[in-house]
């Protein structure tokens, strides 16, 4: 089912330049997808994960899935906040995923541990990256990414302490 909207023209009132909220776009956007990315492919992993760990892995993955997806809803606000339209549909994650969707399959829970530090340590690697894009246009965006930093740092520990 298709649907045609004609986009409303709301101005969003921002103290960001169109060229900083351009900059901003730039680092926010794929931010979002990687961590929506993240809460798709731990949701995956945390119905299909088996072995003796099985039950501290199932339920770390859910931890690691409630903060992913606090995280893409607070770059999301961030982004309609300074008049950026963020794109959070699964056509867009799909097609800007920068890695390839886990198996369909049980996985043992060692294999599952692997994965998601391998994906933290990828979108964590990303967002610093990102970091001096919008650290001389927004410091309220910087700070964002920084916090998510400090947020995927602490999982990529909490999570590869368990390999």
């Amino acid at each position: 089912m298709s649907t045609t909207t004609t986009p409303t023209e709301i101005p969003i009132v921002t103290s960001l330049s169109d060229e900083a909220a351009q900059t901003v776009a730039s680092a926010l956007q794929p931010t979002l997808v990687e961590l929506i990315d993240l809460a798709l492919t731990g949701k995956q992993l945390h119905w299909a994960v088996v072995g003796t760990r099985f039950k501290p892995v199932h339920e770390h993955l859910d931890e690691l899935i409630d903060e992913h997806r606090e995280y893409s809803d607070t770059v999301a606000e961030y982004m309609s906040t300074v008049g950026i339209i963020p794109d959070g549909r699964a056509v867009r994650v799909a097609s800007d995923a920068t890695t390839d969707p886990v198996d369909a399959a049980f996985l043992d829970d060692a294999a599952v541990i692997d994965l998601m530090t391998d994906r933290i340590r990828t979108v964590v690697t990303n967002v610093r990256e990102r970091l001096p894009v919008v650290a001389a246009v927004d410091v309220a965006a910087e700070d964002l990414l920084i916090e998510i930093t400090r947020v995927l740092d602490k999982q990529l520990w909490m999570t590869s302490a368990q390999r």
